[in-house]
């Protein structure tokens, strides 16, 4: 499946939601043209001053993650992919190169998750969405517009309430 072009799709089907919810709240509101361009005005402000994302993450937390994965999607076009490193060890002694315990999912780099350890293959444990969204951004060449993407959200939520 080409990641590339499920992440499209995400990124259709969301504008597509919210300009439908703006429509029609602007329409049910009584809002004219003018106030609906007036009330953006501090929205767009805000989105200048406070749109920019915060580059420090931790890759094993849920925000290192997701951009983490959404790099492996991007490089990838794969939700699971066979590792080129883990694959060039022996598979008994592969184990010895993931995080966890019996109770926890094996894993080698706290972000992806180990499908088939014969095989090397690693993949998505999480639902991908948020990942594929981004790594649309990251396809198309930026690796730090991936950062923009949750405050572009933020700011699709405030423009839909």
């Amino acid at each position: 499946m080409k990641i590339f072009v499920a992440g499209l799709f995400l990124w259709v089907f969301s504008l597509v939601v919210l300009f439908r919810t703006v429509r029609g709240g602007l329409r049910t509101s009584g809002f004219t043209r003018c106030r609906a361009a007036l009330a953006l005005l501090p929205a767009l402000a805000a989105a200048l001053l406070l749109f920019r994302p915060h580059e420090d993450l931790l890759g094993g937390q849920d925000q290192g993650a997701y951009v983490n994965a959404a790099a492996t999607y991007s490089r990838t076009q794969a939700l699971s992919y066979r590792d080129p490193l883990l694959s060039l060890v022996p598979p008994p002694v592969r184990p010895d190169f993931f995080y966890g315990d019996d109770l926890f999912p094996d894993t080698k780099d706290m972000c992806l998750w180990v499908e088939n350890v014969e095989q090397a293959l690693i993949g998505t444990w999480f639902q991908p969405a948020y990942p594929v969204l981004m790594s649309v951004v990251a396809s198309l060449g930026s690796g730090f517009g991936m950062l923009y993407v949750s405050p572009l959200f933020a700011l699709f939520t405030a423009l839909a309430l």
